[in-house]
Order: structure tokens, then C-alpha cells, then sequence
């Protein structure tokens, strides 16, 4: 057997007619006070001004790069030393991208696996971003760098 122990109040009692006309009174009252406000509709919102266009906001694009395949061999060793350049071209802008940034260098692998993320952050950058291109390099210590092949997306916004 368990006991309880009850926090509620206990019943008023109202004997005289002038305390039930104040209790109804106070009843009455209490669900005004507490009344949730009423949210704002979306015309509303757009009207007080406190509504921000995207391209007022900080925004972020986030890339994550994942892996190559059957990268062809640019050593002479018959594999490649793979690394991804990503460059984020700018709508406004595009001789000076928004972001350039690389993955790693993945050594001796025709099937890298980088699993980086690449990110881009700034006021208004999703609206100002053309392209992001992918750019797939081998790395070379003696000579330039080799080129292996590129990808882009576009028209994402």
C-alpha cells in the first residue's frame, strides 16, 4: 500500500451571496490573464519590419567530400597523389571567388577517401554563390601539379 499526498488546493466554500457574486467575478477574470498572446501572422511579421531578406543573414554552405573513384594515374608509380580544390564562384563577382579551400593530399590511391568538409560562411553567400566547383589534383613535389578532372554544381539557389 502506497500513500499520496495531494498538493491541490482544497475546495472554497461560499456561504454568503456577496462571496459567490466575488468568486464568479474572479473566475471570469483568470482566463483572460491567462490567455496565451496571440502569434503574429505572416502579413503581420512582414509589416513590423523585423522580417530579414537572406541575403541580410549570415549563411553557410557546407560541402563534404566524400571520396574519388578510379582516379586515373598520373605518377609513375601507376597511382596518383589526389587532393580536391573547391572554389565557390560568386554571382556578384566571379573573377574573385567567395571561398577557394582543398582537401587533404591522399597519397598512392587511385580510390581516395578524403571524408572532409568544406565550408563557406557569410553574410548573404547563398544568394551570391553561382557555382561550386570541384576541382580533382594530383600532387606533385618535383613539378606542377597534375590536373585530373573537375565537377560543379550550379543553379542550387
Amino acid at each position: 500500500m502506497g500513500c499520496c499526498v495531494s498538493t491541490a488546493p482544497e475546495p472554497k466554500i461560499v456561504s454568503t451571496e456577496q462571496e459567490k457574486v466575488e468568486e464568479k467575478k474572479t473566475e471570469e477574470q483568470k482566463p483572460e490573464e491567462q490567455k496565451p498572446k496571440e502569434q503574429k501572422t505572416e502579413e503581420e511579421k512582414k509589416s513590423d519590419g523585423k522580417t530579414r531578406n537572406i541575403d541580410q543573414l549570415d549563411n553557410r554552405i557546407t560541402v563534404n567530400i566524400i571520396q574519388g573513384r578510379n582516379l586515373p594515374a598520373a605518377d609513375a608509380i601507376g597511382s596518383s597523389d589526389p587532393y580536391v580544390k573547391v572554389t565557390f564562384v560568386s554571382k556578384s563577382n566571379p573573377d574573385k571567388p567567395l571561398e577557394e579551400s582543398r582537401t587533404r593530399i591522399i597519397s598512392n590511391r587511385s580510390n581516395p577517401v578524403w571524408n572532409d568538409t568544406i565550408v563557406c560562411e557569410g553574410v548573404g553567400i547563398i544568394s551570391d554563390c553561382k557555382a561550386i566547383i570541384f576541382d580533382v589534383w594530383d600532387y606533385d613535389t618535383a613539378t606542377a601539379d597534375d590536373f585530373l578532372g573537375t565537377a560543379s554544381i550550379t543553379n542550387f539557389t
